[in-house]
């Protein structure tokens, strides 16, 4: 038997098989987040960061990995939703923001390495321009998780 601290009255039983098949189901249908470390659990989905990549699970079944941690969650929310246009413009966008990222870093480390100045010159332009294409795509990415909408 239960006490109530309000009351101070006995209070029957609580059937927590209720409660907790009643959250279960909440989870399905909402995006509730809740973090464990280096997990994070959206509804039905799950997040883990691997190696800098974060990798979306179902059910221990590898859905999608995304090179941010914002666009895996945003991802997750835009298909509980079932707003499947929002979620494949994350995931494009994403993949354009990690190839922009991953062009920028290695033409940065060849302007370094580089001893010609013609060499070093276009290196460093191309660099430029990655960091510039890496930017804007970040920009239009943040715009894209800003227009999911939550029912």
């Amino acid at each position: 038997m239960v006490i109530s601290t309000m009351s101070k009255k006995v209070k029957s039983e609580i059937d927590i098989s209720k409660i907790r098949s009643f959250l279960e189901q909440k989870a399905e249908e909402l995006p509730v987040v809740s973090v464990k470390g280096a997990h994070v659990k959206i509804g039905k989905y799950y997040c883990l960061e691997r190696n800098g990549v974060w990798e979306v699970y179902d059910d221990s079944i590898l859905l999608n990995s995304f090179a941010l941690r914002s666009s895996a969650l945003s991802w997750c929310v835009a298909k509980m939703q079932k707003q499947q246009s929002e979620a494949m413009a994350i995931e494009k966008q994403d993949f354009e923001y990690s190839k922009h990222s991953n062009d920028a870093f290695l033409f940065y480390i060849r302007y370094k390495q580089s001893k010609d100045e013609f060499r070093k010159d276009l290196m460093y332009i191309r660099y430029e321009e990655s960091e510039y294409r890496k930017n804007r795509i970040r920009n239009q990415l943040d715009q894209s998780i800003k227009n999911i909408k939550i029912n």
